[in-house]
């Protein structure tokens, strides 16, 4: 699935005339590059404005939407849910 975001979002900066390519660093991360670095702040905006994308990292500065919590909350609640769902499964079979 990551895979296939880079893909698209190539594509789509290509027609707009951006010129940033994306490519996979894991299950939950994009890198991309941009040879003219004034597109920088245009593409983040349209990333930010994407389903798919929470954080934005560029150099040392760290983008999300106003109001969204950080990676690291969200993460540590979902596997608090997935940890609290695998115990009352274990409790039902029990």
């Amino acid at each position: 699935m990551v895979s296939e975001i880079a893909m698209k979002w190539t594509k789509v900066a290509r027609t707009g005339s951006t010129e940033a390519r994306f490519s996979t660093v894991d299950l939950s991360t994009l890198m991309f590059t941009m040879p003219k670095g004034l597109d920088v702040l245009e593409l983040k905006e349209y990333l930010l404005s994407q389903p798919e994308a929470y954080e934005i990292k560029i150099g040392d500065q760290l983008f999300r939407r106003p109001g969204d919590p950080t990676f690291d909350e969200v993460f540590r609640k979902l596997q608090m849910e997935k940890a609290e769902s695998s115990d009352s499964t274990a409790n039902d079979e029990l």
